[in-house]
């Protein structure tokens, strides 16, 4: 990913994907707000199976709940 300030840029030291995510929203912002909303939900998605890793209720990040 390019060096360019975001707002999600402190993300980046947890997962480049959440920063990728996050990016991608803030560029659809203003162009195309349903764009936006869906890589924002994309960010959600991905930071909560993050999570869910980290306190053990899920193996892996990748994992789906059943």
């Amino acid at each position: 990913m390019p060096s360019l300030r975001s707002n999600f840029t402190h993300l980046k030291e947890h997962d480049e994907q959440l920063l990728r995510l996050g990016m991608l929203a803030e560029r659809y912002f203003a162009e195309d707000p349903n764009t936006c909303l869906l890589k924002l939900r994309q960010l959600a998605e991905v930071m909560t199976q993050i999570v869910a890793s980290h306190v053990g209720l899920l193996d892996r990040p990748g994992e789906r709940p059943v």
